[in-house]
């Protein structure tokens, strides 16, 4: 028995499995998406931003869109870690903005007498 290839039915199981290989061969070959700055995460030692010298940015240039951008992820990481402390290369962009935050949970994990000491009060990220 010979196979007719030239049928409807086979043309479009042809059609598809051309398609499916596509499909397959863009799957591997693609890369994952990676993330852009600002990052949602700290940037860990090693990455080539944390060893760059950020860029200064002019008071004129903080009410920027793009600077606002940048302090409102910073906030978001500060929270999520729990940090004390933030700066904008730690985000993956490279300008000379830091963020400070030591809230009412933190001091309280000094001793009375070292917070008096050292003069500890609670510092709120203000926007």
């Amino acid at each position: 028995m010979r196979l007719n290839l030239s049928t409807p039915s086979n043309v479009t199981w042809k059609r598809s499995l051309s398609g499916f290989t596509k499909w397959y061969q863009i799957l591997w070959r693609n890369k994952p998406i990676e993330p852009t700055p600002p990052y949602s995460h700290i940037c860990q030692i090693g990455d080539p931003i944390l060893r760059r010298k950020a860029d200064r940015v002019l008071p004129d240039d903080i009410k920027t869109q793009e600077i606002k951008q940048v302090i409102l992820s910073m906030k978001k990481v500060l929270k999520r870690y729990n940090a004390t402390g933030l700066t904008a290369p730690h985000v993956g962009v490279p300008f000379q903005i830091m963020l400070i935050e030591f809230s009412k949970e933190n001091i309280e994990k000094f001793s009375e007498e070292i917070r008096r000491i050292r003069e500890m009060e609670t510092c709120p990220v203000s926007s």
